[in-house]
C-alpha cells in the first residue's frame, strides 16, 4: 500500500512540473512573438546619442552636452566617446577656460586602453589636441601632437591624411622660426597632394595652400597670388566634376552644398589675392579680388572681413576697417593673443591717423605692440628652436625606422624570390617530366590509332565484298543505274545500315562535303524515316553525321600516314571537309589530337 502511494506521488508531482514548464514556455514564446512583432527599442532611435549632440554642437554647445550626458547615462555611447565629445563641443569656444577643459579632458583620454588600442580613436584624441593647441596659441604642444599623428596617419596607410599633417607641421616650424625647412615641408605636401583629382586630396591640397599663404602672407606676396588662384581652379574644377572628384571621405558635403564648399574658399582665395594686390601697389586687380570677395557670403562674417582688413587699409577704405574694429571691440571683453587680432589694431590705428582720430591711435598703435610682445613671448626663441631641433631629431629617427623597415622588406623581397625561383624550378622539371611521359604516351597513342586505323580499313573491305556478295545473292539484280531499294516497310535496320554503310564506303560518299541524308534518299528510295532509323537503331554510330564524320577521319589518318607532303588543310579537303577547322575539332575530339600532333609524334 505505502509503494502504491509513494508511486502515485512521484507521479502527481512529475505532472504537475510538466505543467508549471509548459505554462512557462508559453508564456515566454508569447512575449517573443510580441517583440518579433512589435517595434524593437533602438538607442538610435532616441534624440541621445552622438550624432545628435554633434548636429547642434557648433551653435548650440550647451544643449549639445546635455545629450551627451544623456548618452552616457543611458549607454549609448561609452565613457571614452563621451569625454571625447565634451572635449570637441568645449574646444568649439573662444573663452580660454573652456579651451583648458577641452584639452584637459582630451590631455586625459591619450593613455586610456581605447586610444591605445585604436588607431581611429588615437586619431581622433591626437587631431583634436592639436587643434586646440593651435586655438590657444600654443605652437609647441601643436608641433607635439601633430608630430604623433603624422605617425598615426603612417600607421593607418593614410597618405593624405599624412599629408595633411605635414602641411600644418610645416606652418608651425615656419612660426617657429624655422622658415626653410617649414617651407619645405609644406612644398613637399603641396605638391604630393596637388596629383589626386578625388576630393579627399583635392580638399587636403587647398588646406596646405591656405597654411602656406597664412606663413608668407606678408613675406612673398607673388606666391600669395599663386597659390590663391590655384585655389580658385581647383574649386571651378571640383563644382563642374563632382560626380568624378566623388569619394565620401569625412570632409565631403552632400552634393547640393557643393557650390556654398567652393564658394567658401574662392571667397577665401579672393581675400587673400586682395591683401596680395594692394600690398605690391596693384590696386586695379586688388579691387576685382576685393569685389569678388563682397559678393560672398563670407565677407558678411567678422571673421571673414578679418582676413581682407590689410587690403582696406592699403586701399585707403579707412571706413570699413573701422567698421570692423568697433565690431570686434563689441563682441570680445579683451585683446585676443593672435596675430590676425593684431594686425586689426596695426589697421585701425593707421585708420585712426589717417581720420585725423591722431589720440586714439596712439592708444591702438601702443595696444598693438604691447599684443605683438605678448603674441612673440609665447615661445621664446630658444625654446622653439630647442623644439624645432628635437622635431628634426624626431624625423630622423622616422626615417632611420622606414629605412629599417625597406631593408626588412627587401630581404623578405629577396627570400619570396630565391623561394619562388625554386618553386618555378621545380615546376619546370615537373612540367618538362610530365611532358616527356606524355610524349611518349601520344607515340603509343600515335601508333595504336594508325594500326587500327589500318585494321579497320582491311576489316571494312572484307564487310563491304561480303554484303556485295550478299546483295548479289539476294533481289537486287537490276541495273545499277536505275535501281531502288524498295525498303520502306522493313524494321530490320541492322539489315539496312549494313545495305547504306556498305555503298557509302564502297563508293566513298563521305567524301563528299555535301554528303547528308538526302543523298542516300536519292540513291535507294527510302523516306528519311527509314535512313535515321538505320544509324539511329541499327547501328553503334547513333546518327548518319557521326557514321561520315568515323570514315572521314579514317580516311584522314591513312592520308596522313601515307602522303607527307600533303598539308593539313589539303587533307582535311580531301576527306570530306569544308574547312580545316571542323576537321582539327573533330580529329582531336576523337584522338585526343591535333593532325599536326599527329603528324609530327608520328614521324
Amino acid at each position: 500500500m505505502s509503494i502504491s502511494y509513494t508511486m502515485l506521488k512521484h507521479h502527481i508531482w512529475s505532472c504537475a512540473l510538466s505543467i508549471v514548464s509548459l505554462f512557462l514556455f508559453l508564456i515566454l514564446w508569447g512575449c517573443n512573438g510580441v517583440n518579433s512583432t512589435s517595434h524593437k527599442v533602438d538607442s538610435s532611435d532616441t534624440i541621445y546619442s552622438a550624432q545628435k549632440a554633434m548636429e547642434i554642437y557648433d551653435y548650440n554647445p550647451n544643449r549639445a552636452m546635455l545629450i551627451i550626458d544623456s548618452a552616457e547615462v543611458i549607454k549609448n555611447i561609452s565613457y571614452f566617446r563621451a569625454q571625447f565629445l565634451r572635449a570637441k563641443v568645449l574646444s568649439q569656444s573662444c573663452v580660454e577656460q573652456h579651451l583648458d577643459s577641452a584639452y584637459s579632458i582630451a590631455l586625459s583620454l591619450v593613455d586610456c586602453d581605447s586610444v591605445e588600442n585604436d588607431l581611429n580613436n588615437k586619431f581622433d584624441v591626437l587631431e583634436l589636441l592639436s587643434n586646440i593647441s593651435r586655438l590657444k596659441g600654443d605652437e609647441e604642444n601643436s608641433l607635439r601632437w601633430l608630430t604623433q599623428l603624422e605617425n598615426v596617419c603612417h600607421e593607418q596607410g593614410d597618405e593624405i591624411s599624412a599629408l595633411r599633417t605635414k602641411a600644418e607641421i610645416g606652418a608651425i616650424l615656419v612660426l617657429l622660426g624655422e622658415s626653410k625647412m617649414g617651407e619645405a615641408k609644406l612644398d613637399n605636401a603641396i605638391s604630393s597632394l596637388d596629383r589626386y583629382t578625388t576630393f579627399n586630396g583635392m580638399d587636403a591640397c587647398v588646406i596646405a595652400m591656405k597654411r602656406k599663404i597664412s606663413v608668407i602672407a606678408e613675406s612673398n606676396l607673388n606666391e600669395v597670388i599663386n597659390l590663391s588662384k590655384r585655389i580658385i581652379s581647383k574649386m571651378d574644377y571640383y563644382e563642374s566634376h563632382y560626380d568624378k572628384c566623388h569619394d565620401d571621405s569625412y570632409r565631403e558635403t552632400s552634393k547640393n552644398d557643393v557650390p556654398k564648399y567652393c564658394n567658401f574658399y574662392r571667397a577665401q582665395a579672393f581675400g587673400f589675392m586682395a591683401n596680395a594686390y594692394a600690398m605690391t601697389g596693384n590696386h586695379q586687380e586688388a579691387s576685382k579680388a576685393l569685389a569678388m570677395f563682397e559678393k560672398s557670403d563670407l565677407s558678411h562674417t567678422i571673421n571673414g572681413r578679418m582676413t581682407v582688413v590689410l587690403a582696406y587699409c592699403e586701399m585707403g577704405e579707412f571706413n570699413k576697417v573701422l567698421t570692423l574694429y568697433d565690431e570686434v571691440e563689441k563682441s570680445q571683453l579683451t585683446d585676443t593673443i593672435n596675430r590676425s587680432f593684431a594686425r586689426l589694431l596695426r589697421c585701425s590705428a593707421i585708420a585712426m591717423g589717417a581720420t585725423g582720430k591722431q589720440k586714439q591711435g596712439i592708444g591702438l598703435w601702443k595696444r598693438y605692440n604691447n599684443l605683438v610682445q605678448r603674441v612673440n613671448n609665447e615661445l621664446p626663441a630658444s625654446k622653439a628652436h630647442d623644439y624645432a631641433a628635437r622635431y628634426h631629431l624626431e624625423e630622423q629617427q622616422h626615417k632611420i625606422q622606414e629605412d629599417e623597415t625597406e631593408i626588412k622588406y627587401m630581404r623578405l623581397s629577396i627570400v619570396a624570390s630565391i623561394v619562388a625561383f625554386l618553386l618555378a624550378l621545380a615546376f619546370a622539371i615537373y612540367f618538362f617530366s610530365q611532358r616527356c611521359k606524355m610524349s611518349t604516351k601520344n607515340k603509343i597513342l600515335t601508333a595504336q590509332i594508325s594500326e587500327a586505323n589500318k585494321y579497320k580499313i582491311k576489316y571494312t573491305e572484307l564487310t563491304e565484298a561480303k554484303t556485295k556478295e550478299e546483295t548479289e545473292n539476294e533481289a537486287y539484280n537490276q541495273q545499277e543505274d536505275d535501281s531502288k531499294l524498295s525498303i520502306d516497310d522493313t524494321t530490320d535496320y541492322v539489315k539496312v545500315f549494313e545495305i547504306m554503310s556498305a555503298a557509302i564506303i564502297s563508293k566513298q560518299l563521305y567524301l563528299d562535303p555535301n554528303m547528308g541524308r538526302q543523298t542516300l534518299i536519292d540513291l535507294f528510295g527510302v523516306s528519311k524515316e527509314v535512313v535515321g532509323s538505320a544509324f539511329a537503331k541499327g547501328s553503334k554510330y547513333g546518327s548518319l553525321t557521326s557514321f561520315i564524320n568515323t570514315c572521314r577521319l579514317t580516311h584522314a589518318v591513312k592520308l596522313l600516314d601515307d602522303n607527307k607532303e600533303m598539308s593539313i588543310k589539303e587533307i582535311a579537303l580531301a576527306s570530306g571537309y569544308y574547312n580545316v577547322n571542323t576537321f582539327s575539332r573533330n580529329f582531336k575530339a576523337k584522338y585526343s589530337m591535333s593532325p599536326s600532333e599527329y603528324r609530327i609524334i608520328k614521324t
